[in-house]
C-alpha cells in the first residue's frame, strides 16, 4: 500500500472459555485452522463464517495475522466481529473442545475414503478443521478428529482453493443449523 490506511487497537484477545461459554447449553458452530498461510484465504474464512452465522474460529500459531491489510480487506471486515481465538495449544484445546464441550470434530480432507459432503449428518456441536493450502491437515490434526469429510471432485480436477472449500464445507455444516 501507499501510506497509513488505518490506525486503530486491535480486539482483546478472546479465551476458548469466553468463546464457548455463550454456547455452553445450545448448538453451535465452530471453524479451526491450524496453519493458513495465505491472507486471502484467511480473509474468505472470515468472510463465509460470518455470513452463515459460524459461532467462532480458532487459530493455529503458524495462521497468518487475520488483522492484516489484505486479510481485513477479503473478509470485508468480517475479521473485526467474528469471535476468534488465537491458540498457542491448539492440540489441547482441540482435546478440550471434544471432552468438555461436547463439539465433535470433522477434517475437511481430499480423500475419497472419507466421508461424501452431500451425506453428512452434523451434530448439533461440531467443528470443521480446515487444512494449509498445499498440505492439508496433518497427521497430528487428523488424529484428533472425530470423521474425515471430502467433497466429491471430478477425476480430473486436483482441489479446490481454499477460500472456495471453505465457503462449500461452511454451507453446508451451517444449513440445516439455521431455522427453514
Amino acid at each position: 500500500h501507499r501510506g497509513v490506511l488505518a490506525a486503530g487497537r486491535r480486539p482483546s484477545p478472546l479465551s476458548l472459555e469466553r468463546l464457548m461459554l455463550p454456547a455452553a447449553a445450545t448448538a453451535g458452530r465452530w471453524i479451526i485452522c491450524p496453519q493458513i498461510t495465505n491472507q486471502e484465504n484467511m480473509g474468505l474464512v472470515f468472510r463465509t463464517a460470518a455470513g452463515f452465522g459460524v459461532d467462532g474460529i480458532l487459530l493455529g500459531r503458524r495462521c497468518c495475522d487475520p488483522f492484516s491489510r489484505r486479510c481485513l480487506r477479503t473478509s470485508m471486515g468480517a475479521v473485526f466481529h467474528m469471535p476468534l481465538v488465537r491458540c498457542d495449544d491448539l492440540l489441547g484445546d482441540l482435546r478440550e473442545l471434544r471432552h468438555r464441550w461436547g463439539v465433535e470434530l470433522f477434517a475437511a480432507v481430499l480423500d475419497p475414503r472419507a466421508e461424501r459432503l452431500a451425506d453428512v449428518c452434523w451434530p448439533p456441536r461440531a467443528g470443521l478443521l480446515l487444512g494449509h493450502e498445499f498440505e492439508g491437515l496433518g497427521p497430528q490434526w487428523l488424529a484428533e478428529c472425530d470423521r474425515r469429510v471430502t467433497i466429491p471432485m471430478q477425476p480430473d480436477t486436483d482441489s479446490l482453493n481454499l477460500g472456495v472449500a471453505a465457503g462449500i464445507f461452511v454451507y453446508e455444516m451451517t444449513r440445516t443449523a439455521r431455522p427453514r
